[in-house]
């Protein structure tokens, strides 16, 4: 049965860390720096809070009518107060020098960015004040959301790997972007991430349904072939509004050298130009699930992550020694749903013969089968291939439970 929240031409269609700090905080290209225009207000400020960054930073400056800027000390203060709790979170002042590029010109600035290593909590609010030597302020109340939920609709008949899946988000108002992060292995010799932001649509709402895919262009100069060994969904969502297009983050964080300036972005901010905004980012598995059983098969298999969904990691080794790579974790359910179908959950192991499956329904008995198929790229050894012992188990999972399991597959004949 089709899933209402898909439109129906689709769903008829035949058919793995960069840190999230860096990921946001990275300069961006884009629209070219504007020097800025007359205004009333007091402070140009651009920011955003993360829970998951282990330091937040806000850029405070004067607001003045030119680009050129000072490395001196500009005499205002900033500070957060947490609304729940009463504490309070300092800022300190540092400097950074951002020489000359396309968006600021030929000469160069200099911009104020403050920072605090305190932390941020989830579902928290606070409220942001910035204080010049004048005595004059800038607030805003800046919401960090809560946990939120997360479902993923992967393609049953794509024809080609372009072919889209569906991220389906309920319980936060805004979804700046979501990132899909790729491990890429080069044969045996090096690991990369590769990373693709999907833009969210202007004025989505809750739920949010975002398309997304795998397709990466796995391109590097030395080892081949390449394999993606694990794929991320990296979430980013938000209580405030957000800027949209060339305006989206990271072009609006605080060390970014795009944000010098005006920028017409929603802002709660008094007193001020330019945004601050509070995040939550949630990264769930980008994972592998295919139906079996009595037709019709629905056109897509839908995995949630949220505290009730269970988890099953562990490491593959060989009984000889050492990590066994891309040997194939099986989940399969003991017994057909009572439309006569089955979602079977297939991982291969990693370098380190890490693997990793969610979303796994508590209570329902798994059988599980570990075997090793050496793919075409694994070189044989001087013996030729080994030949694995294929391991089985059943399983089963406690509501939001996370299940370690590592699994020596034996081999058939000596070391």
């Amino acid at each position: 049965m089709e899933d209402p929240r898909l439109p129906h031409t689709a769903a008829r269609r035949a058919l793995s860390f960069l840190a999230l700090l860096a990921l946001l905080l990275a300069s961006a290209c884009g629209a070219t720096f504007e020097p800025l225009a007359e205004s009333d207000h007091e402070f140009s400020v651009f920011g955003y809070l993360n829970p998951d960054a282990d330091t937040q930073w806000i850029r405070v400056m004067p607001l003045r009518p030119s680009v050129f800027t000072s490395p001196e000390p500009n005499g205002i203060t900033v500070s957060l107060e947490e609304v729940g709790t009463g504490r309070t979170l300092l800022f300190k002042d540092s400097v950074f020098q951002y020489v000359a590029n396309e968006y600021i010109g030929s000469a160069g600035v200099f911009a104020h960015n403050y920072w605090t290593t305190d932390p941020i909590t989830p579902g928290e609010t606070y409220r942001f004040t910035a204080t010049a030597s004048n005595g004059d302020t800038s607030t805003a109340v800046v919401p960090i959301p809560a946990d939120f939920r997360v479902s993923v609709f992967l393609q049953q008949y794509s024809a080609s790997l372009r072919e889209l899946d569906y991220v389906w988000i309920e319980g936060v108002p805004t979804v700046p972007f979501v990132r899909v992060v790729v491990l890429v292995r080069e044969a045996d010799c090096s690991r990369a991430l590769q990373e693709r932001r999907f833009q969210v649509p202007e004025g989505s709402s809750d739920p949010h349904r975002i398309p997304v895919n795998k397709v990466f262009g796995l391109a590097f100069p030395s080892c081949t072939p390449q394999i993606a060994e694990k794929y991320d969904l990296w979430i980013v969502g938000s209580e405030n509004t957000w800027p949209w297009g060339d305006q989206v983050v990271p072009r609006t964080s605080a060390t970014s050298g795009n944000a010098l300036g005006i920028l017409d972005v929603p802002t709660d901010l008094s007193n001020a130009v330019g945004h601050i905004g509070g995040v939550l980012i949630k990264t769930v598995p980008y994972e592998i699930c295919q139906i079996i059983g009595q037709p019709p098969l629905p056109p897509f298999c839908m995995l949630t992550y949220d505290d009730v969904g269970a988890m099953l990691t562990g490491v593959i080794r060989d009984a000889c020694g050492g990590f066994l790579v891309d040997a194939d974790v099986r989940l399969e359910p003991v017994a057909f749903d009572s439309a006569g179908q089955k979602k079977v959950r297939l991982a291969p192991s990693g370098m380190l013969g890490e693997h990793r499956i969610a979303a796994l329904e508590p209570g329902v008995p798994y059988e599980l089968t570990v075997s090793h198929p050496h793919f075409r790229h694994m070189p044989p050894g001087p013996e030729g291939f080994p030949t694995y012992v294929e391991h089985t188990d059943t399983l089963e999972f406690q509501p939001g439970g996370h299940m370690t399991l590592d699994i020596v597959l034996e081999r058939a004949g000596p070391c």
